[in-house]
């Protein structure tokens, strides 16, 4: 079975992404410096489409409780009623606020992650070089020689410096 990580053992060799950030399984591919900002893209674009799905939702779900005759007009009285004749839209505005909130807490992870120009995997290493540290009776602060600053950080980010033309993706491991 092929692991779902950053590197690929084929016949000796392995296939790095420079900067690797983490592995997505939504998009099946390794994310990381060549492409980060596309993955960014679309994680925005799947946040704006989420939202506008559950905007419709939740204005069809209105709709249809200004049609139903609710005698009472406790706002739990409508939410049964509308629960009651509509469960499916319901659950969808449901499951819809949740997708929501997880492309919002992906994509703010994400911007804060390049804010300060560090990836997933320097993030795990450097928590488990501080755990070292800590039992070691060390005070010494893990330094990101990477960032450069906000304004820098996102400088680099939005405008990397090109690969050389045919530069080789797979390295020998020897």
């Amino acid at each position: 079975k092929m692991p779902l990580f950053f590197f690929i053992f084929y016949l000796n060799k392995k296939l790095t992404h420079s900067r690797y950030d983490h592995y997505c399984p939504w998009v099946l591919s390794p994310i990381g410096e060549r492409n980060h900002l596309i993955f960014l893209f679309f994680l925005l674009s799947c946040l704006i489409a989420a939202s506008y799905y559950f905007y419709c939702d939740v204005c069809l779900l209105i709709y249809q409780a200004k049609k139903l005759k609710v005698t009472s007009e406790a706002i739990s009285d409508v939410l049964y009623s509308l629960l009651e004749t509509y469960p499916v839209a319901f659950g969808c505005t449901i499951c819809l606020f949740v997708v929501c909130l997880a492309l919002f807490a992906f994509l703010f992870i994400h911007l804060r992650n390049i804010s300060n120009n560090i990836t997933t995997i320097e993030i795990d290493k450097y928590e488990s070089l501080r755990q070292e540290r800590k039992k070691d009776g060390d005070d010494t602060p893990v330094v990101n020689f990477y960032d450069k600053g906000f304004k820098n950080n996102w400088k680099q980010f939005l405008f990397p410096k090109k690969p050389k033309q045919g530069e080789p993706m797979i390295i020998d491991i020897d």
